[in-house]
């Protein structure tokens, strides 16, 4: 009997142990989540059914910034505020103390000009870019190239991705390349080795490509295309290999397919289940065939012209920066009109017409004024805004939602000193939000 409980003991530890690195493969390391920027996870350490217990668990203090959006990978929450990338023990232990806890950062950098919305974090590297127009990678664990006390990193490397005033993209990685656009779309060995020279060392491009105008929201990579929006209305597909449509020293590349939405884009695309999803200036949300084929046609200067799948339009006006899209909703805050809307992302129900389906929002929820993008996890839809207030919805536009139209009502809610328009960011159970001078992490209580 005892060999028998003694067993049965070891095998209750291993599936906790399972299930808790099980727990633990959901880091919110790029803007957007990944680098398809769908902003939704599938992390349900937060979920319907727990989601109104949400509590504070720690915050810290940040260098102001009017529009900041934390990440998180290993462990470490990294933000951008002004000039300084700063990173924080996510668990808020180390570094952190008090009642309420207060967390101070692991270690800090400066930049040379003021940081974009998100640092992106892969492989152990940290990257930004600045309005001095520069990317610079450091190392995430805060080691190499870091000193002193408090800690400060010097970067590992650096490339210039654009020009003085005018901040470049935050930068997508995928397969060992970097992605990255202002001016023009560039492409990097994210490794910091091929392309790159010198001491302290610089990187160039691995190709690059023309978008027309400067470009605000992150390129989405799949694993054989990036795509791009542009200032100047276009979404522009091209081969992520720098190999189709792609040629001379230094190799430029061309797109494989382009859209003319126009109107300026200033969200990263989305990209998911054979769609490329997008929102304009103005307000429009469309989506494309990933494949440039369908609703598509061949034109041999840009490869081909595509028109949406469908589209939307609700007379509000976007803010930044990226489409939610998950459990078979696209959602997209609406800055002026102070609603989350959500869409039918395969165009099955409130959509109609052809061969580009015009579609109507199957749901809305007030979010209070002047709200940031969503983002998803575990089937919840969480927005900050403008009043410092933050709730969650749920994805699928069911729990707390009723009336024709449907009008959704918060699972949960709360308000926060400052505005709340950066993008949450939910890793292993933790809600990050970003105010425009401290970060806040939730969790729900473990009783």
């Amino acid at each position: 009997m005892a060999g028998t409980a003694g067993r049965r003991s070891l095998l209750i530890a291993a599936l906790v142990l399972a299930l808790a690195a099980s727990a633990c493969n959901f880091d919110w390391a790029q803007g957007g989540y990944g680098p398809r920027h769908t902003s939704a996870s599938a992390d349900d350490g937060i979920t319907t059914a727990n989601v109104a217990a949400l509590a504070p668990a720690w915050s810290a203090p940040l260098t102001t910034n009017p529009w900041q959006s934390p990440v998180e990978s290993g462990g470490v929450v990294y933000t951008v505020g002004g000039t300084r990338l700063a990173a924080f023990d996510a668990a808020g232990v180390t570094g952190c103390s008090g009642s309420p806890v207060v967390c101070a950062p692991l270690w800090t950098a400066t930049a040379g000009g003021n940081l974009s919305i998100a640092a992106t974090v892969v492989n152990g590297v940290v990257y930004v870019t600045a309005d001095d127009g520069l990317l610079s990678a450091y190392d995430a664990t805060g080691t190499t190239g870091c000193s002193g006390t408090p800690k400060t990193c010097q970067p590992l490397w650096t490339s210039p991705v654009g020009n003085s005033g005018i901040t470049p993209s935050p930068p997508t990685v995928l397969n060992g390349v970097l992605y990255v656009v202002s001016a023009h779309l560039y492409a990097l060995d994210a490794a910091g080795i091929t392309g790159c020279s010198g001491t302290p060392k610089t990187c160039n491009p691995l190709w690059t490509a023309d978008i027309g105008t400067f470009a605000f929201g992150a390129p989405a990579v799949t694993g054989t295309t990036v795509f791009v929006g542009s200032g100047n209305g276009n979404l522009y597909a091209f081969d992520s290999a720098g190999s189709n449509r792609c040629s001379g020293v230094p190799k430029v590349c061309s797109p494989l397919w382009i859209a003319q939405t126009r109107d300026e884009i200033l969200a990263s695309p989305a990209v998911t289940d054979g769609m490329v999803f997008v929102q304009t200036n103005s307000g429009g949300v469309a989506a494309y065939d990933e494949a440039g084929a369908t609703n598509c046609a061949p034109d041999p200067t840009v490869g081909a012209r595509c028109q949406p799948l469908w589209k939307a339009q609700s007379g509000f006006l976007s803010y930044e920066p990226f489409v939610a899209v998950a459990n078979g909703s696209t959602l997209v805050s609406g800055y002026d009109t102070n609603l989350l809307y959500g869409f039918d992302e395969h165009a099955s129900s409130g959509c109609s017409g052809s061969p580009t389906k015009t579609c109507t929002a199957l749901w809305t929820a007030a979010t209070g004024p002047y709200p940031g993008p969503p983002s998803v996890a575990g089937g919840i839809a969480y927005v900050g805004a403008n009043s410092g207030s933050v709730q969650a919805f749920d994805a699928t536009g069911t729990l707390g939602c009723s009336g024709t139209p449907k009008v959704c009502a918060p699972l949960w809610s709360t308000t926060l000193p400052a505005r709340a328009i950066g993008s949450p960011a939910i890793a292993d159970g933790m809600l990050y939000v970003a105010t425009a001078d401290h970060l806040y992490a939730f969790r729900v209580p473990i009783h």
